[in-house]
């Protein structure tokens, strides 16, 4: 709520550059072999024991992707409104290099739905004044998204058991095993369903990637209600001032949120979402009309 009278696009505009500056420092000494490895080889759960995946200073290729990908959705809520298709063509090719080079099927996913949604808010623009919009952001994420991943805790201790062209089966193995785990991982079985309380405990602390499961096991079932709660209620605020951009990031976020656990982490700091959800809703507590950040 510290966030309530800031100036959001400044604001959003000095994260952009202050964050892309720091990543590539930290990729410069990586490449420089000054600190931070460039690549990393190891089992990723792909069948290959030596998988080479690169890194760039930021320890894993998940981490390296999704730090890029922060810059993707802070671009495209800063500037997706007036860019021309050939920035689109840059941010394509950007991305499908960074998808490569960690090689994360995730990545590849989220990436190309971000810039669709992206494209199609641009080129469309009556897109933002349908309240359809909106309502089918809302089921998306986090409705769609919570569901899915109540539903993986809650089958996540039977996959071993299940004959391997059951979809269950096929699904986790997409997902690199990522609903198995949620029971299989830890002899505590955290993530599964069972162990999820009304609220959060010192012991819930073990990690795992999908990450709706980890606020549920982490914070608890009623922390994340309230979660889910403010979100909806920031897509309704986005509904009434016709904010398709910050609409595209609940959805691209909570999209990426169901398979990775990047933005609930100890460094919750770092998910500028909470200073878009804290400048909508405290001018909202005020009573003022919440101003359009992307007006022309």
């Amino acid at each position: 709520m510290a966030a309530r009278d800031i100036d959001l696009e400044k604001t959003m505009r000095y994260i952009l550059i202050f964050t892309s500056f720091g990543f590539a420092i930290i990729s410069f000494l990586s490449l420089l072999g000054i600190l931070g490895s460039i690549f990393v080889i190891d089992d990723y759960g792909h069948g290959n024991p030596n998988e080479l995946r690169y890194v760039l200073g930021f320890g894993h290729p998940n981490t390296l992707f999704s730090s890029i990908y922060s810059i993707l959705l802070l671009w495209v809520w800063n500037y997706g409104k007036k860019a021309k298709w050939w920035h689109f063509a840059i941010i394509t090719l950007f991305m499908i290099i960074i998808c490569f080079i960690t090689s994360s099927r995730t990545s590849i996913i989220i990436s190309l739905l971000t810039i669709v949604l992206t494209v199609i808010a641009r080129f469309l623009p009556n897109i933002a004044k349908k309240d359809i919009s909106y309502i089918t952001a809302g089921f998306i994420s986090p409705i769609l998204c919570v569901i899915f991943s109540m539903y993986s805790a809650g089958i996540s201790h039977i996959i071993p058991y299940l004959w391997e062209k059951d979809w269950r089966s096929i699904l986790d193995s997409s997902l690199t095993n990522r609903i198995k785990d949620l029971y299989y991982s830890n002899d505590r079985h955290s993530g599964a369903i069972e162990t999820w309380e009304l609220f959060s405990n010192r012991t819930s602390t073990e990690y795992f990637d999908m990450g709706w499961v980890r606020m549920f096991y982490w914070y608890g079932i009623i922390p994340t209600t309230f979660i889910i709660i403010a979100i909806i209620f920031l897509l309704y605020l986005c509904s009434k001032e016709k904010d398709i951009w910050t609409t595209i990031l609940v959805i691209s976020l909570g999209t990426y949120t169901t398979i990775e656990a990047t933005y609930v982490s100890s460094y919750i700091g770092r998910n500028f979402m909470l200073i878009i959800l804290g400048a909508y809703i405290g001018k909202w507590l005020k009573g003022n009309c919440i101003s359009n950040y992307h007006s022309e």
